[in-house]
């Protein structure tokens, strides 16, 4: 079976996730590497592996695109956050990544902690509470929270670190499982 890791990176972050993958997948799967945008049909393979980053809460455009685009094989999707560091945060956005991977064929999801650059940093610090908490809705109404949840978001970047080896290797070890328990073939 023929599969593909593809990603998208701002930071490196999902690159270096990406690449990590690929050096032990690779050894059992018929697999390529390649940029988001370097891919022009992603429904030619059995199975994607799509990285991805957190891009002001949400998944990041280019990966929705591309997920919009993947019709038949499994798809399993990695990301990196820089709030992953912050138990809580991690399992927010996994449940929300496992929003799209609702109804096809899925390989699961898995996020691990990613380095913030100082300049988005310091965007988010000078940037005011009620743009932090635009709640993305039909009626595009705005959230408005105390004080405490800006502070919270500015930790957190402020503390954001890199993937441990330990955590790639967990990402790695979870997405063996799932494609040897959906049986798909290695070479």
């Amino acid at each position: 079976m023929r599969g593909l890791i593809v990603y998208s990176s701002r930071r490196d972050n999902t690159k270096a996730f990406a690449n990590y993958l690929y050096q032990y997948l690779k050894e059992d799967y018929n697999l390529d590497l390649k940029e988001i945008q370097e891919v022009a049909d992603l429904n030619q393979y059995d199975f994607i592996l799509l990285g991805c980053y957190r891009d002001r809460g949400f998944l990041n455009k280019e990966s929705q695109k591309a997920l919009k685009k993947i019709k038949g094989p499994l798809v399993g999707i990695f990301a990196n956050d820089p709030l992953a560091h912050m138990t809580n945060q991690r399992q927010e956005f996994a449940c929300y990544l496992e929003g799209f991977l609702v109804g096809r064929p899925s390989l699961g999801v898995w996020v691990c902690p990613g380095r913030t650059s100082q300049a988005s940093y310091e965007k988010a610090k000078m940037t005011p509470n009620f743009l932090l908490q635009r709640k993305r809705s039909r009626t595009r109404e705005l959230q408005f929270r105390d004080k405490s949840f800006k502070d919270q978001l500015l930790e957190g970047l402020k503390t954001s670190r890199p993937a441990k080896e330990e955590e790639l290797q967990e990402a790695l070890d979870y997405f063996k499982d799932s494609l040897s328990s959906r049986k798909v073939c290695s070479l």
